[in-house]
């Protein structure tokens, strides 16, 4: 991803794995609205492309994330391979991208997946679900972030 003309913006109170916040590449609307330009990892309902609004204040030198202000359509699935698979991870990526998904590596077996609201969602949802019925991961969609956070702690 190119970041010419793109800005960081902050989102805060995440409690996910200790952490608190999130950063996002963000494209400047004006009057303090952004366009979210990356993917984000452990935000749940914020998607790229959203309009955001964000204040900057004295004491942070990024935009603090208020609101979202309009939905672009666009959905983010988050999944963990699980390191007891022998599943072909990459034959899982090359299949999420063939069904349209952006797939993105958060770290340590995470992924995120952008779908564009053009592309099946409810495919790719399918696809997912049955590799967690094999065995081959844990998703967000089965489990919600809670339980897919516990996971990938565990995995340690």
């Amino acid at each position: 991803m190119k970041n010419k003309g793109l800005v960081l913006i902050k989102i805060e109170h995440l409690e996910v794995n200790g952490n608190t916040e999130e950063t996002l590449w963000a494209k400047p609307l004006g009057q303090d609205l952004y366009e979210i330009r990356s993917l984000p990892k452990f935000i749940e309902n914020m998607n790229a492309l959203d309009i955001v609004r964000a204040i900057a204040s004295d004491f942070n030198d990024q935009p603090l994330v208020t609101e979202t202000v309009s939905k672009s359509g666009h959905e983010t699935i988050r999944f963990l391979f699980l390191k007891s698979s022998s599943f072909n991870r990459e034959d899982v990526l090359r299949r999420l991208r063939a069904l349209g998904a952006v797939t993105e590596e958060v770290g340590r077996g995470f992924w995120a997946v952008d779908v564009d609201p053009e592309r099946d969602y409810q495919k790719i949802r399918d696809y997912l679900s049955a590799l967690r019925v094999q065995g081959v991961l844990e998703c967000e969609l089965d489990v919600g972030m809670s339980g897919l956070m516990r996971a990938w702690a565990y995995q340690d």
